[in-house]
């Protein structure tokens, strides 16, 4: 909650401080600096949670230290290549925008910053992968930006991208050394022991589905930033800030969630596993639930905390906040099927989601603006997660949709009686 509230708190600032326009154009360029820095991770912080979790369930810590010092090597190393390499192109192009310099080392540090997170919370540390990251990385951000909105009376890219670029760094260093604390305490291993080929290709497997989530989830920003004005896109884009308020409960749900499905599957506890879903369900769907609710009922003047034009996102919100409560209400699905080992079955669906997506952004963002892309966001997710809902019943032989944990309990009463 704690880490939802900051960064609600930072784009609110962003947005009355940078205006509907320049803060579309930071929104949108946020958006690609997520999905490069999640592509030059090749996957590895989603596989570290799966690892690491597995490792340290089984009593195995020489595997467990080789994990984390092999993932950051390479998660530094093709970071800091492909930064390199986008500040050498926007130096060379006077064409290009100054801040591209600053975007090119917010990829690599971003790679990073997510590989502790999720290192963390392999570790069972769902603190330590929150706080850093979910909480001080947005307040640290605010406060930088609120430097330089107090010094020139107004906020541009440049310097909304230095003070995200400064969060960055600090907490990339207090992760190192509050995980290098908790790996002190760990049990010792006579030495590291790495396997790095199938780290690797499991870790690019994940790769797939990590971009192709990332994309079905932005695929409307995406697409309306190629079609539609600034000031537009920074509207919507306080709409899907507003409405991911709802998505912190199954978030947060999963990142204590997400460790214990690894180690149950690993051990074969199917039944546990199944009773693990019905909680998760239940745990994420009725809070969204009173959410979605309180969002719907407020959702003129919370726009409003952005600037008066963000009103104007209204209808957008309502349909995005549907969104949101019919994704809770499916369940943990994707992570079922990445922690269980059938991340493929995972990137097909969001291949074609993806596909899908841009086929439904394109017909309807002409036609109905931010309207448009938000209906297509919402019957997108309808499709995609309903097709991994049932790919986790057949493969996992799990039920994950908060439906089937209410069905579940009804059948244990009338057994009971």
């Amino acid at each position: 909650m704690a880490g939802v509230g900051s960064g609600y708190l930072l784009h609110v600032a962003l947005a009355r401080w940078m205006g509907p326009a320049s803060y579309g154009s930071y929104a949108y360029a946020m958006a690609w600096i997520g999905l490069l820095s999640m592509a030059t991770a090749l996957g590895l912080p989603v596989c570290s949670v799966r690892f690491v979790a597995q490792y340290r369930a089984n009593g195995q810590p020489a595997l467990l230290r080789g994990t984390i010092r092999r993932f950051r090597q390479i998660v530094v190393i093709v970071g800091s290549l492909v930064a390199v390499l986008g500040t050498a192109s926007a130096l060379m192009s006077s064409r290009l925008p100054s801040w591209l310099v600053i975007a090119a080392w917010l990829v690599p540090l971003s790679s990073f910053v997510n590989l502790n997170t999720e290192v963390a919370r392999g570790l069972g540390r769902a603190g330590l992968s929150q706080v850093p990251d979910k909480i001080l990385r947005p307040l640290w951000t605010v406060l930088g930006a609120a430097l330089f909105f107090s010094v020139a009376g107004s906020l541009t890219i440049n310097q909304a991208m230095m003070a995200a670029l400064g969060a960055l760094v600090a907490v990339a260093l207090l992760q190192v050394g509050l995980l290098s604390r908790v790996l002190a305490q760990a049990p010792a291993a006579p030495k590291v022991e790495y396997r790095t080929r199938e780290w690797l290709q499991v870790a690019i497997s994940l790769l797939a589905v990590s971009l192709f989530v990332l994309l079905a989830s932005q695929i409307d920003l995406l697409v309306a930033g190629f079609i539609l004005d600034p000031a537009q896109i920074g509207i919507y884009s306080a709409a899907i800030r507003v409405a991911s308020l709802i998505g912190f409960v199954p978030l947060s749900v999963n990142i204590v969630a997400s460790p214990q499905i690894a180690a149950l599957y690993s051990q074969n506890e199917t039944v546990r596993l199944q009773e693990l879903a019905g909680r998760i369900a239940h745990m994420s769907f009725w809070p969204s639930l009173v959410l979605a609710a309180m969002v719907i009922a407020l959702a003129s003047p919370i726009l409003r905390l952005f600037g008066p034009e963000f009103a104007a996102a209204r209808w957008a919100l309502y349909i995005l906040t549907v969104c949101q409560l019919f994704k809770s209400g499916v369940g943990s699905v994707g992570y079922f099927l990445d922690m269980t080992g059938h991340q493929t079955h995972n990137a097909r669906a969001f291949a074609m989601a993806t596909l899908i997506g841009v086929l439904l952004n394109v017909a309807a963002i002409p036609w109905l603006g931010i309207v448009g892309a938000a209906a297509a966001n919402l019957l997108l997710w309808v499709l995609v997660t309903l097709w991994l809902h049932k790919e986790v019943a057949r493969l996992v032989g799990v039920r994950s949709s908060i439906v089937s944990a209410i069905r579940l309990q009804l059948h244990r009463r009338a057994r009971g009686r």
